[in-house]
């Protein structure tokens, strides 16, 4: 595959967006739809996720959303399911969502639960102008944009989290039987920057926060400054929640299959990012936090992106067990 085929700059773009070099890729111009392909690709009836359904929402500040829900076909529990809210949903809503499809069962522990995916107009898998908005909190735009590029708007994080609690957590309650008391966020890349927010400055917001491969240095290293506030605030003021932390062998060293001409760069971005040691020292720091039960994967063999089916698949028996028995 060449480097300028439209599928080499998505993956490029996608794995410079997860790590310091996000910036470049979120001022670049919105990625082309792919070609249909086959004449009669555009006749073909598109393939449906069972039991799934779209809502269209707007929030009160004036933003479109996508938002994908699953429910299991089960009745609810006395309580209410179980639920999942999932930002980036464009890109992790289906996998999440057909993993909790399949893996739901007695033989595997796991309750039934619903999955809300958090996603945007449009069918990139990444939407990286709105996710830089809604992910990062009030704050000045710290990183330098390359020249050619325009700077992405920042500081929409806590209007964001207002948006979920406020308009889009009660109108899935109305719609569907939800557990209150068992509700988890996830988040992946700036995702979990988002997901790190949310913990740190209202922990009791979700329940379980499971989250993969922030930049923890990204923008002026905010999120580990939130989370010295945080621990210090928790020595006096016990939090109740449990985090899943994960980070990726490829986080942080080239994968074997990065092309020559890429190499030099992105090792250079990947050693800024420093996403596993700045991870591992972060967790060494939070699992010494009262009432924060918090588990930390390193997941060999995987990239930046490939590891979030691994993590999901790990994820479900931790915050889904019956009865909340780990």
């Amino acid at each position: 595959m060449k480097m300028g085929s439209p599928m080499r700059k998505y993956l490029i773009s996608s794995w410079m967006a997860c790590t310091g070099m996000a910036l470049l890729a979120a001022g670049a111009p919105a990625a082309a739809q792919p070609a249909t392909g086959a004449a009669d690709a555009t006749a073909a009836n598109p393939v449906v996720l069972p039991q799934t359904q779209e809502i269209a929402m707007r929030s009160k500040a004036g933003l479109d959303y996508r938002i994908f829900v699953y429910v299991p076909a089960t009745p609810p529990p006395p309580s209410g399911f179980p639920i999942i809210y999932v930002v980036d949903g464009n890109a992790w809503f289906t996998p999440m969502a057909h993993m909790m499809r399949l893996m739901a069962n007695k033989l595997s522990g796991i309750s039934p639960a619903i999955v809300v995916g958090i996603g945007y107009p449009s069918d990139v898998p990444f939407n990286q102008l709105r996710r830089f908005y809604d992910f990062i909190p009030d704050m000045p735009l710290l990183e330098k944009v390359p020249p050619g590029y325009t700077p992405p708007k920042i500081g929409g994080g806590d209007q964001f989290l207002r948006f979920i609690r406020e308009e889009l957590e009660p109108d899935i309650e109305r719609r569907f039987s939800v557990d209150k008391a068992k509700r988890t966020l996830f988040g992946h890349s700036l995702g979990c920057s988002f997901a790190f927010h949310v913990l740190f400055s209202d922990s009791g917001a979700f329940q379980n926060y499971v989250c993969a491969s922030p930049s923890l240095h990204f923008n002026g290293d905010y999120i580990l400054k939130e989370s010295e506030r945080f621990i210090k605030a928790a020595a006096s003021k016990p939090v109740a929640a449990t985090l899943l932390y994960a980070v990726a062998e490829y986080d942080e060293k080239l994968p074997p299959s990065i092309p020559p001409e890429l190499a030099e760069r992105m090792a250079a971005e990947l050693k800024r990012a420093s996403v596993v040691t700045s991870g591992r020292a972060l967790n060494v720091r939070l699992q010494k936090v009262p009432g924060l039960k918090t588990t930390f994967l390193e997941i060999m063999g995987e990239n930046h992106l490939s590891e979030v089916p691994v993590l999901i698949n790990r994820m479900l028996p931790l915050v889904l067990a019956p009865d909340g028995k780990p």
